[in-house]
């Protein structure tokens, strides 16, 4: 997966950030051989170079800001899924979310949505809800894509999912043989599927790309929403100002 690094914002971080920031591009003059040193481990009582940290001081003060930014309140604290097995509650939003702003992105909803519970990393507080929240909830750059899927394709989503228990859908629902961990009873939108129709589903491109073992996604063509699944996320909650299960 695709990661950003986006907690403890520290000098290291923040140069990482610089080239977005700086007005203009930057280029190598000349290189000079120096003497070599001797490597240094780095730790919290390492001294602080006060001209970096005075160069740092304003792009950190900026970052801090902008992950402090309130979008959203939650009534309720969000448990990172993790090991929560399938329709873990976030994951289940999440897809929710993706579902509702691939929409928007390209003018139709698409039938379903799907996402794993190892695509969130972290869970949401109750109350105020930052864009530091949501960097920290998704801190991969995979992307929001569409794809179609045939319909034997999503029944092969739903042995997945009752063979590895860590999936969540939205407009979709199975049930598992104990016995087997095969899906029986797959609906979509509450109608039986249809192995004969090829249905639409949004989901991150990792995931869509054979991402967790999903191999059977991967030849199917994909239709970027162009944005990535954390500015889906951020949008949403400006939107709608709330954290709340989507139908």
């Amino acid at each position: 997966m695709k990661t950003i690094l986006i907690s403890h914002l520290s000098a290291a971080t923040l140069l990482v950030l610089l080239p977005a920031c700086a007005p203009h591009p930057y280029h190598v003059a000349a290189l000079r051989p120096g003497p070599a040193t001797a490597a240094q481990p780095i730790s919290a009582a390492t001294a602080t170079d006060s001209a970096t940290e005075q160069f740092i001081r304003p792009y950190r003060r900026e970052v801090m800001g902008q992950m402090r930014e309130v979008i959203a309140t939650s009534d309720r604290a969000w448990q990172k899924p993790g090991k929560l097995g399938n329709h873990a509650p976030l994951t289940t939003w999440v897809a929710g979310v993706l579902r509702a702003e691939a929409g928007r992105a390209l003018g139709q909803t698409p039938d379903f949505a799907v996402l794993t519970n190892g695509s969130i990393r972290a869970g949401l507080p109750q109350g105020p809800v930052t864009v530091g929240n949501i960097f920290e909830l998704m801190p991969f750059e995979n992307e929001l894509t569409v794809v179609p899927v045939p319909g034997p394709v999503v029944r092969r989503l739903c042995d997945y999912a009752g063979k590895f228990r860590n999936v969540a859908a939205v407009n979709l629902t199975w049930r598992t043989d104990s016995a087997t961990t095969r899906a029986f009873d797959i609906r979509v939108g509450g109608q039986p599927l249809d192995t004969t129709r090829t249905y639409t589903l949004a989901i991150n491109d990792y995931l869509a790309n054979g991402g967790d073992g999903m191999d059977f996604l991967r030849p199917l063509q994909q239709t970027a929403a162009r944005k990535t699944i954390r500015q889906a996320i951020i949008e949403y909650l400006r939107r709608e100002k709330v954290v709340n299960i989507l139908p």
